[in-house]
């Protein structure tokens, strides 16, 4: 007897084994490739905390590399960067705004070289003048004032007439942008300034320290000015009395006499105050005020 005929399964079905088994497929693989993803994630964070542990990746040698006064050994000291830190565990960022935070850095970078070597890069602020005030206080070549422990620096110019005003406004911002621009365009008169002082109404007036003279620049800083006025200097005699040059004008200067010593301490400070609030300046009696 031939055995009873098989019976086919239904469209249905068939379509449904094939649904399934379309389906488990991907599944499968997604399944078997999140149970590799999670094992080799295991693995790695085991691998990394064994080589934050591992004496192979120990620092031996920390590389400083500035254009300013500080020395290595007070960067290092200042980060708290050490042989024997381990250069997987570093912070990187953490250290570069360590670095940031020191008075005297304008930008740092910190990398690092495997296995066993640590870069910090520190690019300081160059200070061009000092501004006189309680706490030490400077500008540097960027225009920005930053407060820091007196340095070593000497010689700088003074900024006055900002001691009781914060230095945060956009104001005294414009005033420095403008100390920062006669202080560069003065490099060219070949003479040693000693001071910059700003007044609201009267604006800047220059001190010279190589000769007793004074120049009144007002509110605005010109460049033709200060070409015109170096050929005043050029034919100043130095050991000649002290001098207010008023250069406000357009097209001249006129200098006037003035009857003491600007480097006489209280009378500098006369003048100072004089010159700065708009005060008389007396003329000598050799005869008027003359113009160069």
């Amino acid at each position: 007897m031939r055995p009873p005929a098989r019976k086919e399964p239904s469209i249905l079905l068939r379509l449904w084994q094939v649904v399934v088994q379309r389906t488990l497929i991907p599944v499968r693989s997604l399944l078997l490739l999140g149970l590799g993803c999670i094992v080799c994630s295991m693995g790695g964070v085991a691998l990394v905390h064994y080589a934050k542990q591992h004496p192979y990746f120990a620092a031996t040698d920390i590389v400083v590399s500035t254009d300013g006064r500080l020395t290595p050994d007070e960067i290092k000291q200042w980060t708290g960067v050490t042989p024997g830190m381990n250069i997987i565990a570093l912070d990187v960022q953490a250290v570069e705004q360590r670095l940031r935070q020191h008075p005297w850095v304008h930008t740092a970078g910190v990398t690092r070289e495997f296995p066993q070597r640590i870069y910090l890069t520190i690019h300081e602020r160059h200070p061009i003048a000092r501004i006189r005030r309680p706490e030490a206080t400077y500008l540097d070549g960027n225009g920005d004032s930053f407060a820091a422990p007196a340095s070593s620096v000497h010689d700088l110019p003074y900024v006055s007439g900002l001691e009781r005003v914060p230095l945060e406004t956009q104001t005294v911002r414009t005033v420095l942008a403008g100390a920062r621009l006669c202080l560069s365009l003065i490099q060219e008169w070949n003479v040693a300034l000693s001071e910059i002082h700003w007044n609201d109404q009267r604006g800047y007036t220059l001190f010279l320290s190589d000769r007793q003279v004074a120049i009144r620049l007002g509110q605005q800083i010109r460049p033709t000015v200060f070409v015109l006025m170096q050929r005043v200097l050029e034919r100043w005699p130095q050991d000649r009395r002290a001098t207010v040059f008023d250069a406000r004008f357009t097209d001249q200067i006129v200098a006037s006499p003035y009857p003491v010593s600007l480097d006489k301490g209280k009378k500098r400070k006369r003048v100072q105050h004089l010159l700065s609030t708009g005060g008389h300046v007396p003329s000598l009696r050799r005869g008027p005020n003359s113009h160069a």
